[in-house]
């Protein structure tokens, strides 16, 4: 996210179901709930940050463009902001998994 004098890293984790997204929004400080639509390209997606005394709406409202979303993030009195996101890719080659043998190391 890219705000008037700074920028922040947030992560989405989402599954969708038919148009409907659901998932977490993880910000600096937290992870909140996360829900939003998704038609042809256009992605709307909402979560609240709670803390005593205040409450920060996140509005997002991007376009998809392949593997990249950008657009608004509407923050309330906060005002809005630019975000710009990409979907995680996973490297292709794995490692196995080793799982040790034998008595224990340590007594």
């Amino acid at each position: 996210m890219e705000f008037f004098s700074s920028k922040s890293e947030h992560s989405w984790t989402l599954e969708q179901d038919g148009n409907r997204l659901q998932g977490s929004h993880k910000g600096e400080f937290s992870v909140r709930d996360a829900f939003g639509t998704i038609e042809g390209a256009e992605v709307r997606l909402q979560s609240t940050e709670r803390t005593p005394g205040d409450q920060i709406p996140f509005t997002f409202a991007g376009t998809l463009n392949g593997e990249t979303l950008a657009g608004t993030v509407y923050m309330g009195e906060y005002l809005t902001a630019k975000f710009s996101a990409r979907r995680h890719t996973y490297p292709s080659r794995r490692p196995s998994i080793q799982i040790p043998g034998g008595p224990p190391l340590a007594n």
